[in-house]
């Protein structure tokens, strides 16, 4: 988070009594919108704010969301968190906007202390060019007044109307065109274009054209904080960026850090992220720090980590969570319900009453489940309540499965927490199964129900010291996984067995079948690697012997 210091409790403050933004460059009635346009219009072309006093306490924010997800394919996503920015501004007032990226002049900071009152007060300063337009509009007068006095009428017709009339379109055109073409020709579009062009020389000045528009927003809201006489702050917020490839990801950190973060910009930036892959994203960009923790500490000024959800919390987010499906449900049906003849009512609204009891009871049972292995994170909860809904689906629809769904779906429920929550080690668990089932096979061993009351844990646990070998090779994979003491303790506490694997193996829809090959590639390797040191080495002991 990047807020400058003077901005920071007056944000919280107003974060805390907030009311509602309103409209921050029309806070007028509507009556006097004409007149108070017409006057901020003539300081901007005429006048240039100077500030002989620090601005008002007083403070309105502005929030913007941005999406850094949305500009991925651009080959300049960090130039999509300027456009966002030109876009919302130019979209609150684009009359205004466009006038002052004609004539607009930015705040001129005069403050000293003086013990006259009125040497400390704001003032409104003529521009220069002015003085020399009022100066000509003069002398053209008086010019005029002295043909009328000295020339006929009809040389006056005929000489000083087209005069006065080329030069009156001189100056209708040099005003009134740059501001028409401003209206019609926004600063997005303009970002937009240059966005997409591949040629090395615009890339070039690129940089140069986004600072430059930074600079006159920049400017704008000085404007108006000087005319209304409060700090106008932009909050923008910053999201979705951990989603994105890495040099992309420091394009963006890199466009907050120069364009946004001047002592002077009314800028605050949020970025809501996920700091662990934050930091493997810098550490794989090219020419960056090689320690990503530095370069976030470098250029965050406030951080604030959210603690982890309680159990009441997690709760209440389930609980969001399902009635929001359950709503989804209920609109999806009546949509189909109106398209259905009388004949087929009955059995669709029995039909829609079972699906729509779906997420409800899903809710009922994932809130039995232990606080400490229900994921704190919005998604992994969709993720495991669209998985049993989807399920159920399955099931009521005639999908062949051993499993009684009304007696076993508690434990159907935990079955899909542990696909969910340690996808890799029950890959594993799954392969060393199939394996220890494919030997048996081979050698025409019948174990039969021995072999399926084999608790999952007892597996893992033999089978562990072969994992622990091969954890270099699936680093990457083993991340997936949460805590493994819980890991542990949940097999423990569910007793899960070699039969619930055959019961849930069509239904674990939520685990990723291309884990398990991959082990099964990795733990094959190992096997061959193994049955040719066991095989060489009595040779050679042989050899030694004779």
């Amino acid at each position: 988070m990047n807020t400058p210091a003077k901005h920071s409790q007056n944000l919280s403050l107003y974060l805390a009594s907030h009311r509602g933004i309103g409209d921050l460059l029309y806070p007028f009635q509507e009556s006097d919108l004409l007149i108070r346009l017409f006057c901020i219009i003539i300081r901007m072309v005429f006048f240039i704010p100077v500030r002989k006093k620090p601005q008002a306490d007083d403070t309105s924010y502005i929030f913007i969301n941005f999406s850094a997800w949305e500009y991925v394919g651009s080959d300049h996503t960090w130039a999509g968190l300027v456009t966002t920015l030109c876009d919302v501004i130019e979209k609150r007032d684009r009359i205004l906007m466009s006038v002052f990226r004609v004539f607009g002049s930015e705040v001129k900071v005069e403050i000293k202390e003086s013990c006259n009152k009125k040497e400390n007060e704001n003032k409104w300063v003529v521009k220069t060019y002015m003085t020399c337009l009022l100066c000509t509009f003069l002398l053209i007068v008086f010019l005029l007044l002295l043909c009328l006095i000295f020339f006929s009428r009809d040389t006056v017709v005929n000489i000083l109307i087209p005069t006065g009339t080329a030069i009156s379109t001189i100056y209708v055109t040099g005003f009134a065109f740059p501001v028409v073409k401003n209206l019609i020709f926004t600063l997005k579009g303009k970002l937009e274009k240059e966005m997409n062009r591949k040629d090395f020389s615009s890339q070039l000045g690129f940089m140069h054209n986004v600072k430059t528009e930074v600079e006159v927003i920049t400017n704008f809201l000085q404007f108006m904080a000087f005319y209304k006489q409060k700090e106008i702050c932009v909050v923008l917020k910053v999201t979705n960026l951990d989603i994105c490839t890495p040099d992309k990801v420091v394009g963006v950190l890199d466009a907050m850090n120069i364009l946004l973060s001047d002592k002077d910009a009314p800028f605050i930036s949020i970025l809501a992220v996920d700091p662990s892959i934050m930091t493997e994203c810098i550490e794989k960009s090219h020419n960056m720090f090689s320690n990503g923790y530095e370069y976030l500490n470098r250029i965050i000024t406030l951080p604030f980590s959210l603690p982890q959800m309680n159990k009441e919390t997690k709760l209440h987010l389930l609980q969001k969570i399902t009635r929001s499906k359950g709503r989804s449900e209920r609109q999806h049906n009546n949509n189909v319900n109106h398209q259905e003849n009388n004949s087929a009512e009955d059995s669709e609204r029995s039909h829609t009453y079972n699906e729509q009891k779906i997420p409800i009871e899903a809710f009922q049972y994932l809130k039995k489940i232990g606080n400490e292995y229900m994921p704190g994170n919005n998604i992994q909860m969709k993720r495991i309540v669209n998985t049993l809904i989807n399920i159920r689906l399955m099931i009521s629809m005639g999908f062949q499965t051993e499993v009684e769904t009304e007696k076993n779906f508690e434990v159907l429920v935990n079955w899909v927490i542990l696909a969910n929550n340690w996808p890799c080690r029950l890959s594993w668990i799954l392969q060393c199964v199939e394996d220890d089932w494919q030997r048996n096979q081979l050698s025409e061993t019948n174990v039969g129900s021995q072999e399926d009351a084999n608790l999952l844990l007892d597996i893992y646990n033999n089978n562990s010291s072969e994992l622990d070998k091969i954890k270099t090779k699936i680093e990457k994979l083993l991340e997936l996984d949460g805590d493994p003491d819980l890991f542990r303790n949940f097999l423990k506490t569910k007793k899960f067995t070699v039969k619930h694997v055959k019961q849930f193996s069509n239904l674990t829809i939520n685990l990723d079948s291309s884990l398990k090959r991959r082990l099964e590639l990795i733990r094959s390797m190992n096997g061959i690697t193994s049955d040719k040191l066991n095989q060489t080495i009595p040779h050679e002991l042989c050899d030694e012997c004779q």
